[in-house]
């Protein structure tokens, strides 16, 4: 014979902080108001309608449980979202998140400090070959970092000085001048590597970036939309023309195109984002009334940072969908650990 489930007062007990099972005597509780009684009730209900295999109607009771049942304790029904929220005003550029860079992380605004750099083996410049060249190019391509921007900006410049040419020289110098805070002698690289090859993906890709950090909006938007036309759109090369685009959207006053944009980047790579992105996108979607994304982005947002009105945001979205099934489990989450013997 199945366990009883205990009632309320003791699910309450443990919503406020104690535990069911204590065997040290507590303080009478007072008689509970007719609130918690209905909770009660509806609590029952559902079990048994869980039981009896129609989710569709325990989940409504499950919902009506749980908010009695918090307004015995907080003195008042919770305030659930609305419905319709307003949109999110355009980000200030200097409040924006740092643009995200291809071949290496944008620079934070605080000034680099230069860690101690091992001296580097130089380049025997009269004796190297072509494939002596690449090969050290590629070094000093892999282990460019802020802390010995300024030594491999060197080397990089001993490289092209014994003949070495590859557009992507001047990209990876724009790069370590990057780091060391000089954004003109950056731009101007980037430009010369879209001059000598105009479908260079990463120096257009750097140099929307740059362009969105200093407010260029339009230009920014134009280099990284036709970086998205030279990559799979839907490859991981295409995270940071995305993620930068969508920045870029939202600074122009577009958060529909930018919602878009993170839909988009979340199948790529679901964790890529920050919450704080993912909730602006979250507001837009709910405004526009498309639920599927809202639900994606709900979804993300709960694995990154649960809480219980993600929860129950995510329940009443599943509810009106028609997702009855996992909507109750999620009320049932809420209103406390499942006991012994309760009915899957």
């Amino acid at each position: 014979m199945a366990m009883r489930r205990p009632s309320l007062r003791r699910a309450l007990i443990r919503f406020l902080g104690g535990a069911a099972g204590e065997t040290t005597p507590a303080a009478p509780l007072p008689t509970p108001a007719p609130e918690a009684d209905g909770a009660e009730r509806a609590y029952n209900y559902a079990e048994q309608l869980n039981i009896q295999g129609a989710p569709d109607l325990a989940a409504a009771f499950y919902r009506q449980a749980y908010i009695q049942l918090l307004s015995t304790v907080g003195g008042g029904r919770p305030a659930l979202p609305p419905a319709r929220s307003p949109l999110p005003m355009p980000m200030p550029v200097a409040a924006a998140t740092a643009p995200v860079g291809l071949a290496t992380p944008a620079p934070a605004p605080a000034p680099v400090v230069t860690a101690p750099v091992t001296p580097m083996r130089p380049v025997e410049v009269p004796r190297a070959s072509t494939a002596d060249l690449q090969q050290r190019y590629e070094q000093l391509k892999q282990a460019l970092e802020p802390g010995n921007a300024a030594a491999i900006e060197q080397e990089l410049m001993t490289l092209g000085r014994a003949g070495y040419k590859d557009p992507d020289l001047l990209n990876t110098l724009g790069l370590a001048t990057l780091l060391q805070q000089r954004s003109d002698d950056a731009e101007r690289y980037f430009r010369t590597t879209l001059q000598q090859n105009p479908d260079h993906f990463r120096a257009m890709v750097n140099l929307g970036g740059l362009c969105l950090s200093t407010g260029r909006l339009d230009e920014a938007q134009r280099l990284l939309q036709r970086s998205l036309e030279l990559v799979d759109a839907d490859s991981p090369a295409a995270l940071a023309p995305l993620t930068n685009l969508s920045l870029t959207q939202t600074q122009l006053g577009r958060p529909m195109e930018s919602a878009q944009l993170v839909l988009r980047v979340l199948r790529i790579k679901p964790d890529h984002l920050k919450p704080h992105t993912l909730e602006q996108a979250a507001t837009t979607l709910q405004e526009m009334g498309d639920e599927e994304g809202l639900l994606t982005v709900l979804q993300q947002l709960r694995r990154q940072q649960p809480s219980p009105d993600l929860s129950r945001r995510l329940a009443e979205l599943l509810e009106r969908r028609g997702q009855f099934q996992e909507a109750a489990l999620l009320y049932r989450d809420l209103l406390g650990p499942v006991p012994t013997g309760a009915a899957a």
